[in-house]
């Protein structure tokens, strides 16, 4: 059976990820950055960390305490024992398990390239929204709807598979909620994971619905490859959201 998380396939996540993160993720990374302005002060959460890249990233640029989760054990594992765990309180966890996580604490809840791995998608803005301090952000990114397209067009492969039929689908299948087998080659090994498609308005409406507001979002200007060379694109693979935790009285969850 095919899940979502990347449990099985650790180390090699591990070895493309490294400490630094995917070239990909570097204007992602830096967006996110961006949204949360100075961290000095700041309690994060990032939910679906993966190998800890961004949590240590957050934890050396001071960030005031730093939560990080992974539905993978493997993963956290390397995060604890390969990298530097200093300042991170690392948990094993669904991403919409808040069980002992404390309510109105975070200032910031971040989901860095995990959004679409995640099935019950609205018991976690209903956790996020909870746990955030009123007026704190929920940060996370998503595929841009429109780079599967750059990527065809330079001769790449697409996200979602190696020709024009996955594209066709993405098009016409765009406003509906899926979900799809991805296979992939990563080095020596074939891997297969699942991915949960669906249209940006769903994510900004569920939001709406428990209370966080779109506050803004930053489409970076990204790169693919034509003819295994690097090729710079105006078309993003990401765009970053952030949701801000409203004052009212109208979203009281129990």
């Amino acid at each position: 059976m095919v899940n979502t998380s990347f449990g099985k396939f650790a180390r090699e996540w591990d070895e493309k990820v490294g400490n630094d993160g995917v070239r990909s993720s570097q204007e992602t990374v830096k967006a996110i950055f961006q949204f949360l302005g100075k961290v000095k002060n700041k309690v994060v959460y990032e939910i679906a960390c993966g190998n800890g890249f961004l949590a240590r990233k957050l934890a050396k640029s001071g960030t005031k305490e730093v939560w990080a989760s992974d539905i993978a054990r493997e993963l956290i594992d390397i995060a604890k024992n390969k990298y530097s765990r200093k300042g991170i309180k690392y948990s094993v966890r669904e991403s919409a398990d808040f069980i002992g996580i404390p309510k109105n604490h975070f200032d910031a809840v971040i989901i860095h390239q995990g959004m679409f791995f995640i099935k019950d998608i609205e018991a976690l803005i209903k956790g996020v929204s909870k746990i955030l301090k009123p007026s704190g952000s929920f940060i996370f990114t998503l595929l841009h709807p429109l780079f599967p397209d750059a990527r065809k067009a330079m001769n790449e492969t697409t996200a979602m598979g190696d020709n024009l039929d996955d594209l066709i689908e993405m098009q016409e299948k765009y406003l509906k909620t899926y979900s799809k087998v991805v296979n992939k080659d990563w080095g020596n090994r074939k891997v297969s994971y699942l991915i949960y498609k669906r249209p940006v308005s769903f994510y900004v409406n569920l939001c709406g619905k428990y209370g966080l507001y779109v506050e803004a979002m930053i489409e970076p200007k990204s790169e693919t490859k034509k003819n295994n060379k690097i090729a710079k694109t105006n078309i993003p693979s990401s765009m970053i959201i952030k949701a801000i935790k409203v004052r009212t009285n109208k979203y009281v969850f129990k």
